[in-house]
């Protein structure tokens, strides 16, 4: 069952990166207004969706060992053509066959956690390349790095360390 038809999940690939920013500006900004992050998303679009398009992609390839695209089951109850997964779940079905009366609900619990396990790994990596994204744009507007090499202008020494040197 589809809960959106493909051409409104198509849209959205074009329309996410608008929103990706909002959450990061309130989160990574001191002031935390949304307003930032629209006005951010808007002009880092170009970055925000090359990254998101990459992080798919990736996405897509590692998760295909675990769960291939042409792995769904037939009305048999065997997959077209097995991942590693479902070697790794008909391994372990005769095992859990022989010792108890729920087999399918024991592999089926192994199955979504190793999803879930996948999941959780990768999520960060979008949230923390987003966060770059945030402060590169936020960096480009506002030069904040800049201001505050500048109130170190003039107390540094070119010859000897200083605590202005490591105060940034």
């Amino acid at each position: 069952m589809m809960i959106l038809p493909f051409y409104l999940l198509f849209a959205m690939v074009f329309i996410f990166p608008f929103f990706v920013l909002v959450p990061a500006s309130v989160g990574l900004n001191k002031k935390g207004n949304l307003g930032e992050g629209f006005r951010l998303a808007t002009s880092q679009w170009n970055n925000t969706f090359v990254v998101f398009l990459v992080l798919g992609i990736c996405t897509f390839f590692f998760a295909q060992p675990l769960g291939f695209v042409l792995s769904y089951h037939e009305m048999n109850g065997m997959p077209f053509m097995s991942d590693l997964l479902d070697w790794f779940t008909q391994f372990l079905h005769p095992i859990f066959a022989e010792y108890t009366n729920y087999s399918a609900v024991l592999i089926n619990i192994i199955r979504q956690l190793v999803y879930v396990f996948f999941f959780v790994l990768l999520l960060p990596l979008f949230f923390i390349a987003f966060g770059l994204i945030f402060y590169s744009g936020r960096e480009k507007e506002s030069a904040v790095g800049l201001y505050t090499s500048l109130k170190q202008f003039g107390k540094r020494s070119r010859t000897q360390e200083t605590k202005a040197d490591f105060n940034e």
